[in-house]
């Protein structure tokens, strides 16, 4: 039996938990292509994906079959030994999703409001749906906004969003990422061997790791978004070691 559109679409477009199922498929669709980058466009294929159903997605007022827009979609297997970090641009697209989700009284990040954020015609895959469908950026947000959230329970109020991240240079060592995150050395770097935080080595000093700045914003927006516990961040002194 189907289940009614506000039970279905709705509840997929306002749960925070498909943006864990929409970033894993962005990472893949940059590791199928070989990429060292997580593009803006990845993410919103990755968004598509975690709303459809049998490769169609259907916003009311429109049906996007994902099929139509090979081959962004047909997807070959991938090399898992690509780590893709985001892009800057990826990383801004989730800080707008975030300041959407707050003007629309929300603390989490849900699918629909990276869908929002990434509805622009310099995104191939977005161009392409405004083609196909005759729709622009303002359209589109009028589109998403008209399908309203499902009926839930109250629930108590969530602590607002981490701060940005201040003071950290471009290229950040892993203890001092550590640290700004609220968490153990040994924690960070199983974020980074699960693909969750890229690092590279300094050239010319392989046991030096460094973590760009956005790729760590990134990633403190995602936990936020997935509603991973942050730690208090603890301000130690200078050669102190990190603690979990």
């Amino acid at each position: 039996m189907s289940l009614p559109f506000d039970l279905t679409l709705a509840a997929w477009l306002h749960d925070p938990d498909r943006v864990l199922v929409g970033t894993t498929q962005a990472i893949e669709r940059a590791r199928a292509r070989g990429a060292a980058w997580v593009e803006p466009d990845d993410l919103l294929a990755g968004m598509l994906l975690s709303i459809a159903r049998f490769g169609m997605v259907d916003l009311g007022e429109r049906m996007i079959d994902l099929s139509e827009l090979e081959p962004c979609f047909d997807l070959p297997d991938v090399d898992v030994r690509v780590r893709p970090r985001y892009t800057p641009a990826a990383a801004a697209a989730f800080e707008r999703a975030a300041r959407v989700a707050r003007a629309d009284g929300e603390v989490r990040i849900a699918p629909i409001h990276l869908l929002v954020a990434l509805g622009d015609h310099s995104i191939p895959t977005f161009a392409r749906i405004a083609v196909q469908h005759g729709i622009d950026p303002t359209g589109w947000r009028r589109l998403l906004s008209s399908i309203a959230p499902p009926r839930r329970p109250h629930v108590p109020s969530r602590p607002a969003p981490p701060p940005p991240l201040v003071g950290l240079e471009e290229l950040v060592p892993q203890e001092e990422a550590a640290r700004a995150l609220g968490v153990s050395l040994d924690v960070l770097r199983g974020y980074v061997r699960a693909g969750k935080l890229p690092a590279f080595r300094v050239p010319g000093d392989h046991l030096t790791v460094r973590i760009r700045r956005e790729d760590l914003a990134a990633l403190l927006a995602l936990l936020h978004a997935l509603d991973h516990p942050i730690p208090a961040r603890r301000h130690p002194q200078a050669g102190a070691p990190v603690e979990s």
